[in-house]
């Protein structure tokens, strides 16, 4: 306790600040993003007007929120600890403080404002849940057991609070009692929450490691998607306040996924002008191009993007994927295996070079990859069900056929696996079979249109029963 209480003690003498009637705002020309800048000289513009001590730590405070929504981590930091200053008995800045502390990897100081927070609000459970995850990232499972079982407390047995619990426990390899308290997460999980995959994801883990195989892998195709956020009313505040290019990055990364690429390519051309080498920018980018067939384009823009983050891995795969259906067969390869040579635990390196491999006729290589994928991501219906199409192209039937069970007893709308399952119907002759599996495939958007246009075309050929 001596510890924190020293930490705790220099983080309020630095609330106060001999430049405290200044207003932080960024450098001059720092935010080129206009709607952003709009935002923040809004909320920096109602601080500079206040005059009441009270009202300005307020306003201080939600300029803050912009600034931690948006990145801004040391303006944020400075507008938290001058209102927490005047104020300092408001909680939830204290909490919000944590965080932005926390992302700038300075733990102790975290902790203790977190601490502080809960010195003035001792029942908020998402606190408690939050110092179970920062003490489990950096190994401190003792810290994290005790912040775990103080949410768990306090919610009554909530499903966020036994998520952390579990994690916990997961990492100190206790993973009966893992599965428990995940198990005991889904049941209580509240349907306001929407998606629970994570916890299913979390459970199929424990599963796993405790060798019941079956009920792990019907877990984890539970626990595909994108995971929920656990909720936290106090953060949640902050995410109102995002604006700006990250919030525009968000939607048009949203209009790639979803395949609206005619949509997703002005906005993303837009945004390329405003951040140039951005990342995520040029690789949506190059991949709505490579969706309409804009092969030199989309080589272009992901050789940019390689060249401006030469670690990242899905520019690169991507870069390979253009280059293959450009015609440059031998740089493609070369692409993809330096990436597998930089990365060879990436799952996506070893399935993107086999799908190379594939579709250049060597079938055999390409199965090597896809296990391998699948060894390193045994979660993912991909690898397998790639195996299966691979084992097809050998015309090794029933190998396919068991690779493509796997692929669907992780996720039955596996549409590549589908399709090559009715490929093995069709050959053994069940055309009921391919009929019943080829419906389903129209049913769900196709995984494989290759795969798919295959299977039909064997139908087809096969005639009527």
């Amino acid at each position: 306790m001596r510890r924190w209480a020293v930490v705790l003690a220099l983080c309020l003498a630095a609330c106060p600040d001999p430049d405290g009637d200044h207003v932080p705002t960024p450098p001059p020309g720092s935010v080129t993003d206009a709607d952003l800048a709009d935002l923040l000289r809004h909320f920096a513009a109602e601080v500079e007007d206040e005059t009441k001590p009270s009202e300005r730590a307020a306003k201080l405070a939600t300029l803050a929120m912009a600034y931690q929504a948006n990145s801004f981590d040391t303006l944020a930091e400075t507008c938290y600890r001058r209102a927490l200053a005047e104020r300092p008995g408001e909680a939830k800045w204290w909490y919000l403080l944590a965080f932005v502390l926390e992302r700038q990897d300075r733990y102790d100081e975290a902790v203790a404002a977190a601490k502080r927070a809960e010195a003035l609000v001792p029942d908020y459970p998402p606190l408690y849940r939050s110092l179970a995850f920062w003490a489990l990232s950096r190994g401190k499972l003792a810290d994290a057991e005790i912040a775990a079982r103080r949410a768990v407390e306090l919610s009554n047995g909530g499903a966020g609070a036994l998520i952390a619990l579990g994690r916990v426990q997961l990492e100190a390899g206790l993973d009966a009692e893992a599965a428990e308290s995940f198990a005991q997460a889904i049941a209580n999980w509240p349907a306001d929450w929407g998606n629970s995959g994570y916890a299913h994801f979390l459970h199929g883990n424990a599963l796993r490691r405790l060798g019941r195989e079956g009920e792990a892998l019907r877990e984890l195709a539970l626990g595909r998607g994108e995971p929920t956020p656990l909720p936290d009313p106090w953060r949640a505040e902050v995410a109102g306040f995002r604006a700006g290019f990250e919030a525009d990055m968000q939607r048009a990364h949203h209009l790639v996924e979803s395949g609206r690429v005619d949509e997703a390519i002005p906005a993303l051309q837009e945004l390329r002008e405003r951040r140039p080498k951005h990342r995520q920018v040029l690789t949506d980018l190059g991949t709505a191009y490579l969706y309409q067939s804009r092969w030199g384009e989309a080589i272009a823009v992901l050789e940019e993007c390689v060249t401006a983050h030469p670690d990242a891995v899905d520019p690169a795969l991507q870069l390979a994927r253009a280059l293959w259906a450009a015609g440059r067969r031998e740089e493609a390869m070369r692409r993809a295996q330096h990436v597998v040579d930089a990365n060879p635990l990436s799952s996506d390196a070893f399935e993107a070079r086999g799908m190379l491999h594939l579709r250049g006729d060597r079938a055999g290589e390409a199965l090597a990859d896809f296990d391998t994928a699948g060894r390193l991501d045994p979660a993912s219906a991909t690898p397998p069900a790639l195996a299966g199409a691979a084992n097809l192209a050998l015309e090794r039937w029933a190998a396919a056929q068991s690779a493509f069970d796997r692929a669907l007893t992780i996720d039955p709308s596996q549409a590549t696996a589908i399709a090559g399952s009715a490929i093995v119907a069709v050959r053994r002759g069940d055309l009921a079979a391919a009929d019943r599996l080829l419906g389903r495939i129209e049913r769900r958007p196709a995984g494989s249109a290759t795969l798919v246009a295959e299977a039909r075309a064997a139908r087809a050929a096969a005639g009527q029963r």
